[in-house]
Order: structure tokens, then sequence, then C-alpha cells
């Protein structure tokens, strides 16, 4: 029998214990660590979908090393190696996360326009599989913010609006569980969502509607202190003030 060492049970695990070193930022570890999985793999005579599911996750570990630390050129080669490696395993969790990858990663280094195609893409998995309501409110958002920067304000303010839909539906099926709580996460991004909205309600004039988003977030994060969240919320009422001609 093979050593335990040398089946696809522990190097999942392996590649679990990888994942510390983001955590702990020994980025340095994690090229060498990863490349024993790679080895791992070589050595097989036939590579089956769990050996390529390996070589996915530790492309994706490597691709986060080189995201977190800013090197977005070696991250988007890492993550679209995953992705084609994902394509190998059937899993369309895997590929939803190749593809979240990527557009995270063209939107902070502002290649916007594929940033937004990668998001379109899973939306599309999406369709297929049973995606939790907070991952699909980070998509709404992320498209939102991308096409925000594209100055496409009336597909910003669409996508923005599903993510806040989906925040109130939410909040609709916790009523009646007075267990359940919304976790201070989920809460600051609904306001981050509605901040969000609020500006695209600037930019397209609807000053009224503007006002309400406004006027909610900013006694949000003025409640929780959050600094550079409050100045962006003031920086857009002192517009909103001027464009009503408050000021």
């Amino acid at each position: 029998t093979r050593p335990v060492q040398d089946s696809v049970d522990w190097y999942i695990l392996y590649n679990l214990y990888v994942k510390t070193f983001l955590t702990t930022s020994e980025f340095d570890t994690i090229l060498p660590l990863c490349r024993k999985v790679e080895q791992f793999c070589a050595r097989q005579k036939i590579l089956t979908p769990y050996h390529y599911y390996l070589l996915a996750d530790a492309s994706n570990n490597i691709g986060n090393r080189y995201a977190i630390t800013s090197m977005n050129d070696s991250a988007l080669k890492y993550f679209k190696q995953m992705l084609s490696y994902g394509r190998q395993t059937h899993n369309s969790e895997v590929l939803l996360t190749g593809y979240t990858n990527l557009a995270d990663v063209y939107v902070r280094s502002g290649r916007y326009d594929q940033g937004a195609w990668y998001y379109r893409q899973i939306l599309y998995i999406a369709d297929s599989i049973d995606l939790p309501e907070p991952e699909l409110i980070n998509i709404y958002t992320g498209l939102g913010q991308t096409y925000s920067e594209l100055r496409d304000f009336d597909l910003s303010h669409y996508y923005f609006n599903l993510a806040y839909k989906l925040f109130d539906q939410m909040d609709i099926n916790r009523k009646g569980y007075e267990l359940v709580k919304p976790s201070p996460e989920y809460v600051y991004a609904q306001n981050v969502c509605m901040l969000n909205i609020g500006a695209i309600y600037l930019l397209m004039g609807q000053l009224d509607s503007a006002q309400y988003y406004l006027d909610q977030s900013y006694s949000y994060f003025e409640k929780i202190g959050n600094s550079s969240a409050l100045y962006h919320a003031q920086t857009q009422i002192f517009e909103l003030a001027l464009r009503k001609g408050n000021i």
C-alpha cells in the first residue's frame, strides 16, 4: 500500500495547511510548499479530477499569495492556471472561486471591463448551482462597483439595487426568528451598499433618492465610528447639498 503522505486525501489536508501561511503573512513559504503538490501530481500515471482539484487548490494558494501583496500580474497568472485546472475537476465551486479571484484582481488593477466579464461568468455559474444569497450579494456589489468605475451608472445602479434587495429579503426571512441576528459583517456590507446606491443616485441626478440612502448609511457609519466610510459619505452629502442649493 502507498504511504499516507502519498495520497490525494493527505494532499487535500496539506493544501489547507498551506493556507495557514497566508493568514500569518509568511508568503515566501507558500511557493515551495505548493511545489510539493505539483510534484505529487506529476508522479501519477493518470490525473483524475481529484488530482486536478489538488493542482487548482495549490495554484489558488499561490495566486492569493501574490494578490495579497498586490503583485497583480503574478496573481492573474496563477488564478488563470487555477481556472484551467478547475475545469478538469467538473466542480462548479472551484470554477466559482477561480472566476471570483480573477474578477477581483482585474478590478483592483483598474482593468474594469475584464473584471466585469469575469463577474458575469460567476452569474452564469450561479444559475446552475444553489449559490448562497450572501455570495450573490458580493457578486452584485462587485458588478455595481465595477460599472461605477466604467461610468455606466445605469448598470451600476441596477446591480447595487439587486444587492440591496437581497439584503432586504434576508431581513424579511429573519423576522420571527428572534435568536437569529444579522452579523456585524452583514450589517456593514448592507450599509456600504446603501452608500454606493446613494452615490449612484447623486450621479444620476435623482437627489431625493440619494438623500435617503446617504443619510441612512451616514447614520450607521457615524454610530460605529468608521472614519474612512464617514469621509466618503460626508463628501457625497456635501455635494448633494451643493446640488440642492442648501449651501
